[in-house]
C-alpha cells in the first residue's frame, strides 16, 4: 500500500450560504440522515413542514371568519382573496411534501457496463461501490466520469467524490444539482474529500468536516499493534469462522 499517507479529512456538503459553517450537532444530524440512504437500518424522517404551513393557514382563515362575522358586509373580493391565499398555502405544503422523482431507478445493464469501464481507470477503491446495483449513476456528457447517488424522499445524496478525471468534477456536481433542484429535490454530498469540498463551497454549499480516513502500510501491520478493544473484537470475529481475503478484480462475480 505504500507509505502512510496520514489522515484525510471527510466532509459533508449540503445547500447553504457560501462560507456558512454548520454546527457539529447539525452536521451530525445531517450525516445520519444521509447515511440512511445507503443502508437498511431505518429511513430519515421527513421535515415537519406541513404543520407550520397549515397552522398559518388556519390562523389566516380564522381571522377572516371573525372579520366576516363582525363585518357582514365585507367585500366579496376580500373573501375571495383570502380563499385563494389559503388554497395557495395548501398547494405549497403539498409541493414541499412531494417526493422528488427521477426518470430511472438504480443503475443496471448498459449503465453499469459504462461505469465499470470508468471504475477500472479510477484510483479510488470506493468507486467499485457504484457496481453494487443499489445506486443511481449520473454520467458526464463526455462519458468519462460519473457520480453515484441514492434518493430517499426529497434528498438526493451523492456518495463520495465524483469518479473520473478531476476536470469533470465541477461539471458533474453542477449537473447533479441542476437535476435535483429541477425536480424539487435536496442535493447533499456525503463523504467527499477536500478537493470536492472546495468545489461545493464555491458553488454555495455549507461544508462540514465529519471525520477522517487514513491509508496504512499493510506490510507493517500486525494484530499485536492494535488496542486491546480491537484485538478482542478481532478474536470474537475470528471465533465465528470469519476470514479476510483480498480478491482480485478478475475473480469478482459480475
Amino acid at each position: 500500500m505504500g507509505a502512510d499517507c496520514g489522515p484525510v479529512a471527510v466532509f459533508l456538503c449540503s445547500p447553504g450560504e457560501p462560507g456558512r459553517v454548520l454546527s457539529a450537532q447539525r452536521a451530525c444530524c445531517r450525516a445520519l440522515h444521509t447515511r440512511a440512504v445507503f443502508g437498511n437500518r431505518g429511513r430519515p424522517r421527513q421535515r415537519p413542514l406541513i404543520g407550520p404551513l397549515f397552522l398559518q393557514a388556519g390562523r389566516l382563515w380564522r381571522g377572516v371568519v371573525v372579520a366576516i362575522a363582525l363585518y357582514g358586509d365585507a367585500p366579496r373580493f376580500l373573501r375571495a382573496s383570502v380563499a385563494v391565499a389559503v388554497i395557495a398555502l395548501a398547494a405549497a405544503a403539498l409541493h414541499l411534501l412531494a417526493s422528488a422523482t427521477t426518470q430511472s431507478g438504480v443503475a443496471g445493464g448498459d449503465a453499469l457496463t459504462r461505469a465499470a469501464e470508468i471504475v477500472a481507470q479510477s484510483p479510488q477503491a470506493r468507486a467499485n461501490l457504484a457496481l453494487l446495483r443499489d445506486k443511481r449513476i449520473l454520467f458526464h456528457p463526455a462519458g468519462d466520469g460519473f457520480v453515484m447517488f441514492g434518493i430517499v424522499r426529497r434528498s438526493w445524496v451523492v456518495l463520495g467524490d465524483p469518479i473520473g478525471p478531476f476536470a469533470r468534477w465541477r461539471d458533474l456536481l453542477c449537473q447533479l444539482i441542476n437535476d435535483t433542484t429541477s425536480q424539487g429535490g435536496w442535493p447533499v454530498f456525503l463523504g467527499v474529500g477536500e478537493a470536492a469540498a472546495k468545489i461545493c463551497s464555491k458553488i454555495g454549499f455549507a461544508v462540514r468536516r465529519i471525520g477522517d480516513q487514513a491509508i496504512l502500510p499493510l506490510d507493517q501491520f500486525a494484530i499485536e499493534k492494535l488496542s486491546p478493544e480491537l484485538r478482542e473484537a478481532h478474536r470474537q470475529i475470528a471465533s465465528l469462522g470469519c476470514r479476510f481475503e483480498v480478491v482480485a478484480s478478475e475473480a469478482v462475480p459480475t
